[in-house]
């Protein structure tokens, strides 16, 4: 066995990586994530000074396969604060809200928002995310899968696409992790600067 002379940053390990050992879980875990794996001889090849070939990922893909958790749910709130008009309340955020992520309000309206933001392959749910928004509320759903369960009137689905000429517009707004894998220093991808 061969140890790497350096270890990784949390900026440096895919979501799929750190998707595996969210939970109980042991602290080895099989990855069965196959961007985490292609990602992995890269990875190893950076520690080991050696040069790099690009992926070849989307920004797309970037956002759907590479990021963790908390980063697509980040982007989503940048998203929706700069280009929804929305402001995010996180200290509203309870463990008894499941269906939604933290509400926010309307800058303009004053207009009560919720988004569900689901990694992975797990489904958003849309009949449990309208249940708890109730009346008056704007309602928002996003799935890395585009997997969603139930009906999808009165909810706004947001996809990929947008996320990403989200990113094109409004670089300098993006949270750092996720940055860190849609800029040039991973060799991921190139995005067009405005």
């Amino acid at each position: 066995m061969q140890w790497a002379p350096s270890s990784l940053n949390d900026l440096e390990v895919p979501g799929g990586v750190i998707r595996g050992f969210v939970g109980v879980g042991q602290s080895i875990s099989r990855i069965h994530d196959d961007a985490a794996r292609l990602l992995t001889p890269q990875l190893w090849q950076r520690l080991h000074g050696q040069p790099q070939e690009p992926l070849g990922m989307s920004p797309g893909d970037v956002i759907e396969k590479l990021l963790d958790p908390y980063d697509v749910e980040d982007l989503i709130y940048v998203w929706l604060q700069v280009a929804g008009g929305y402001v995010a309340l996180p200290r509203s955020r309870q463990r008894d809200t499941p269906a939604h992520e933290f509400p926010m309000l309307d800058r303009t309206t004053g207009r009560r928002g919720i988004v569900q933001v689901k990694t992975g392959n797990v489904p958003v749910d849309l009949e449990q995310l309208r249940r708890a928004a109730g009346d008056h509320t704007d309602v928002f759903a996003y799935a890395t899968s585009n997997r969603y369960e139930g009906d999808r009137d009165g909810v706004r689905i947001i996809r990929t696409a947008d996320l990403v000429e989200f990113i094109e517009q409004h670089p300098l707004v993006i949270p750092p992790r996720v940055r860190t894998w849609l800029g040039p220093d991973p060799g991921l991808t190139s995005l067009k600067r405005t």
